[in-house]
């Protein structure tokens, strides 16, 4: 059995879900459907108001989050893990336009284990 993760404006369906933004800041997704068991790679859009963008996944069901691994760190901004699957991102003072970062999130289920790298265009309109 698979299990399919997509993103859907600020929920995750089938078994994944994005937590509400920080209260810093508002941050808008657009959908994206990743399969760690599968090794895939993904992109999605965060539009970042505020400065500061929180995005972290939660499993359900038979798959676990393991880690959270920053691929490439953004040119104009900050990225952390924040826990086992989990970002923040921290636009740089003064800085509009678009940051890009890849963060690998990792886990394991009943059908295998695996990274899906997630590369995040982040908006800073």
């Amino acid at each position: 059995m698979t299990r399919n993760f997509f993103l859907v404006g600020s929920l995750l369906a089938a078994s994944l879900i994005v937590s509400a933004p920080s209260a810093l800041a508002a941050c808008q997704t657009t959908p994206v459907r990743f399969f760690p068991s599968q090794n895939d790679t993904v992109s999605t859009t965060a539009t970042v108001s505020g400065g500061v963008c929180e995005i972290t996944y939660h499993s359900s069901g038979a798959f676990q989050f393991t880690s959270t691994i920053v691929v490439s760190r953004p040119q104009h901004g900050i990225i952390v893990r924040t826990g086992v699957a989990g970002i923040r991102y921290r636009v740089a003072k003064g800085f509009r336009g678009t940051d890009h970062a890849s963060v690998k999130f990792c886990g394991k289920g009943r059908t295998g284990s695996g990274c899906s790298t997630v590369n995040f265009n982040f908006n800073d309109p």
